[in-house]
């Protein structure tokens, strides 16, 4: 049995539709990881889901805890949806890559819509209660200091180096409740450190 065979953009059966691969963690985001500051040493990544032990113990899903090195992102960094929606969505890869190749730049609040649109539609939460964050480079090393291993993705936190977006009500209610969607969490780190987890 499959917990969820639901699409996370449109909440239909994805039985409905053709299906492909969406990125949670985006692949412009992938490609950029040396702009954002994420430490060349975090060459794994491990995609745990976060639905185990929610019902009578059990994991309902067959791909459990996903170790792969970040090459490999389809791999850790993708889930299932419609081929529609993906299509539909494809617009946040043009607004990170804005970002990106303009981080250090007084950005106006009309480049962050499609953010704000796009995580309010994943996460099935009021955009207004969102939060965009773009951190300096000496930030975004601090983060990073003294770790072997930090979260990119989980439930309601999309924390990529510079660029970080949280919706910090939603997410700090979730352990608690039972959501309709896929939940993974997902860490990027040193092979070793990711190997302990």
């Amino acid at each position: 049995m499959i917990f969820n065979d639901n699409c996370v953009l449109c909440r239909e059966p994805l039985y409905t539709w053709p299906t492909n691969l969406e990125h949670y963690v985006h692949h412009v985001l992938i490609r950029s990881f040396n702009k954002l500051c994420v430490p060349d040493e975090f060459d794994w990544a491990l995609r745990r889901d976060c639905r185990c032990n929610r019902i009578h113990g059990r994991c309902y899903d067959s791909n459990i805890d996903v170790l792969a090195p970040i090459s490999k992102h389809k791999e850790w960094a993708t889930v299932t949806v419609h081929e529609r929606c993906n299509s539909e969505m494809s617009y946040i890869g043009e607004a990170f890559k804005y970002i990106i190749d303009n981080i250090d730049a007084n950005l106006p609040d009309k480049r962050f819509v499609d953010i704000f649109y796009y995580y309010a539609n994943l996460w099935n939460v009021d955009k207004n209660e969102l939060v965009v964050r773009i951190l300096t480079a000496n930030e975004a090393k601090s983060k990073y200091s003294n770790k072997k291993y930090d979260i990119v993705y989980e439930p309601f936190l999309l924390s990529c180096g510079r660029i970080e977006v949280e919706c910090p009500n939603a997410r700090r209610t979730a352990i608690n409740g039972e959501e309709d969607k896929v939940q993974h969490t997902i860490m990027l780190g040193t092979l070793d450190a990711l190997r302990l987890l």
